[in-house]
């Protein structure tokens, strides 16, 4: 699967800013659940808390997915995080929307917080964490290597992107 950097503001249309991502066929099946305008929101809303660029990312999941909900996705109506459209889009985002080593990134990053999450909460029932503070070094010094692969790849890209721009005219490309 090829993957799109999601782009613009989301003060506009995602659709009018990003029209290449229509044509995925999981995107498809929001639009024709919810409405261009409503998908475009819901897409939005999935690069604000799924995106580690978005305002939201580095939230926990249920904190983040409420705030979003209510003050953005305020008037999208019968919008649920649980509906099976929804949640087949969160899963792929990445593969849509994030370059290989931004999505590495996000995958150990999200790994991080829930091993984090389950020291914080005492594990299970029986209060057992299924992990150990060593794990959780080991993975940081991971992460921390993607982090760094992932910051030289963005300023990569923005550096292509800001040529590439630069490179166009009112008439198009020079």
């Amino acid at each position: 699967m090829e993957w799109k950097l999601i782009e613009g503001s989301v003060d506009k249309p995602f659709f009018e800013q990003n029209p290449d991502l229509a044509y995925f066929s999981v995107i498809k099946r929001l639009i024709k659940k919810f409405n261009k305008g409503n998908a475009g929101k819901i897409m939005w809303a999935v690069y604000m808390t799924e995106d580690i660029e978005g305002a939201f990312y580095g939230r926990p999941i249920e904190e983040k997915r409420s705030e979003v909900q209510s003050n953005f996705l305020q008037d999208v109506d019968n919008f649920d995080w649980e509906d099976g459209t929804v949640q087949k889009v969160v899963e792929e985002y990445p593969k849509i929307a994030m370059p290989p080593k931004k999505r590495r990134y996000k995958r150990l990053q999200d790994i991080f917080d829930l091993m984090i999450t389950d020291l914080e909460t005492g594990g299970d029932e029986n209060g057992k964490s299924k992990y150990s503070t060593n794990d959780l070094k080991n993975l940081q010094a991971v992460l921390t290597k993607a982090e760094d692969e992932w910051e030289k790849e963005s300023d990569k890209l923005s550096s292509e992107r800001g040529r590439q721009k630069s490179n166009d005219t009112f008439w198009g490309s020079k």
